[in-house]
């Protein structure tokens, strides 16, 4: 969505200059560009909730392979 955003809204225009001349530059107005910006945090939440969910179900799989280990163990002793 933010390449779609850049895409239909980048534009080139000449602004003026403190000394009065033009300068013909890239520019994306300001309603777009805060669009950019909120769709930016959205991904980072996004990313960060994966990270996180990706890092409890890793911690998961780790203690159920403790917890096999010990079953094992325990069955072997007995």
């Amino acid at each position: 969505m933010v390449g779609a955003v850049i895409i239909t809204q980048y534009k080139y225009a000449s602004i003026i200059q403190e000394d009065g001349s033009y300068n013909y530059m890239p520019y994306i107005d300001y309603w777009p560009n805060t669009i950019i910006f909120y769709l930016g945090c959205i991904q980072l939440v996004t990313a960060l909730l994966l990270l996180i969910g990706f890092c409890v179900n890793k911690m998961n799989l780790i203690v159920r392979a403790g917890w096999r280990n010990r079953v094992d163990k325990n069955k072997a002793t007995m």
